[in-house]
């Protein structure tokens, strides 16, 4: 469709301007022209047309890394999802994913620029799965 930019779970834009309404008590935001839409970011990425058959979380690449890493994993079914990051003492540092996401193969990039160089643990959580990775920074 001319015009029309359709969204996918998983984009994000750096801004997006528009005219907000209100209606059936949720508020939409519609914006005006292709301007009103700032630079395209792939914070979270969920792969096209990919439905894994199990649940999965590969190892960070590159790994080790400086400042920032690619998470990628698999989610057979929808669901809440947590994708956490922690120091070697086990304090979270970083809580990348809180929320539900449906079936794909998704990559979320890690920004470590504010983090000391070291070991880190990255920690997937669904309903029903659990699976955690090392990484390590350095600076």
């Amino acid at each position: 469709m001319y015009g029309k930019t359709i969204l996918k779970q998983g984009n994000w834009f750096s801004f997006i301007q528009g005219i907000i309404y209100f209606s059936f008590n949720e508020y939409k935001l519609v914006p005006r022209g292709d301007s009103d839409f700032g630079s395209y970011s792939t914070g979270i990425d969920l792969a096209e047309d990919v439905v894994p058959k199990q649940f999965g979380l590969f190892q960070n690449y590159p790994n080790p890394f400086n400042p920032t890493t690619n998470i990628e994993f698999d989610l057979p079914k929808s669901g809440f999802v947590s994708l956490k990051i922690y120091n070697i003492l086990g304090q979270e540092v970083a809580d990348l994913i809180n929320s539900d996401r449906m079936a794909g193969r998704y990559t979320v990039r890690f920004d470590a620029s504010r983090y000391p160089s070291g070991m880190y643990i990255y920690r997937l959580q669904s309903a029903s799965s659990v699976a955690t990775k090392k990484m390590m920074l350095i600076k």
